[in-house]
């Protein structure tokens, strides 16, 4: 079945056909809606690869990311794969964890003629490596507009969010509030850092800073660090949800409670963050919102729009049972 097929049944040329189809050329109405209930009736499927080969695109997207196994990023992934399939295109996946990979990464995804690139994360150690890498396609970075300056973004408010955990926690009248950072060489770790310790000082109190990662190891190393210190806290913010849950199982298997002997706020708000017990909570980001506004903001640039911008998204708090007054 192909083209000829639907033409010679509909009787009009395989030129009239094609343009029916596409919707690209002057077809009268009639004539569109014969072709496409012949192309329904014979369950017709244009060729991708001809489509791609008359528009010079191949309406597919990479998408990069650093880690499969943390559940931000399939949450992340549905949400682009939705916007994308809306948009006729298709992602194609590639899990990077550093730079050597996402380049190779990247070179493999241009052979293969995608259109643009999304990454999440930037993996270089400069936005002009990132740049070089992608090669010059279309591109736009998630989460790291502090670092990466000349190329479109779609962040979170990460300074809001951490502001937003600690004014939590002051209000409910806790005073020795730590936080357990991610890793140090990421900006949306100095972000955070950034908010916790504008917020404690600005209430006159000492910030403590602990840095531990985005595993649920970092979370239970970091906060046994804090239990066993001189001055444990009665609070602690953390690096991200899974950080947050290594942190309160520490915390079980001493014997300890949440929130009875310790507040704990995470961050991301991923679906896990309602299942565990107590529930967690949580700074929220719009996970799949940052998916989906980066497809849109590739497509815009596919389209001829090459403008650099950043498109910033909220936080908020999501408050559940992990936090309460101190004891």
């Amino acid at each position: 079945m192909n083209i000829r097929d639907i033409a010679a049944e509909a009787g009009v040329s395989a030129a009239t056909a094609s343009r029916a189809l596409t919707g690209k050329g002057r077809v009268s109405a009639a004539t569109v809606e014969r072709v496409r209930s012949v192309a329904d009736r014979l369950h017709f499927q244009p060729s991708e690869i001809a489509r791609s080969l008359s528009s010079g695109r191949s309406h597919s997207v990479g998408l990069i990311v650093p880690d499969i196994t943390n559940p931000f990023f399939p949450e992340l992934m549905a949400g682009a794969e939705s916007a994308a399939k809306a948009l006729g295109q298709t992602i194609l996946l590639a899990a990077a964890p550093g730079a050597v990979s996402a380049r190779e990464d990247l070179r493999l995804l241009r052979s293969r003629g995608v259109d643009g690139f999304i990454v999440v994360g930037n993996p270089f150690a400069s936005s002009a490596q990132l740049r070089e890498a992608a090669g010059a396609r279309p591109l736009v970075v998630v989460d790291r507009a502090e670092s990466v300056t000349d190329i479109s973004t779609v962040v979170s408010d990460h300074v809001e969010g951490a502001t937003l955990a600690v004014r939590h926690l002051l209000a409910l009248g806790h005073t020795r509030i730590a936080h357990i950072s991610g890793p140090s060489e990421l900006d949306v770790t100095a972000l955070r850092v950034s908010g916790y310790e504008r917020e404690m000082r600005a209430a006159g109190l000492r910030p403590v800073v602990v840095e531990g990662g985005f595993t649920a190891d970092c979370g239970a190393d970091a906060v046994c660090r804090l239990l066993d210190g001189p001055q444990p806290p009665t609070a602690v913010t953390t690096a991200n949800d899974i950080s947050a849950i290594g942190a309160m199982n520490a915390v079980f298997s001493r014997g300890g409670r949440v929130p009875e002997d310790l507040s704990v706020v995470g961050y991301d708000d991923i679906a896990l963050a309602a299942l565990v017990r107590p529930g967690l909570t949580t700074v929220a980001q719009e996970i799949g919102e940052l998916g989906s506004r980066a497809v849109a903001e590739l497509d815009r640039q596919m389209s001829g729009d090459l403008a650099v911008r950043t498109v910033p998204l909220r936080a908020r708090l999501v408050e559940r049972c992990t936090t309460r007054a101190p004891s």
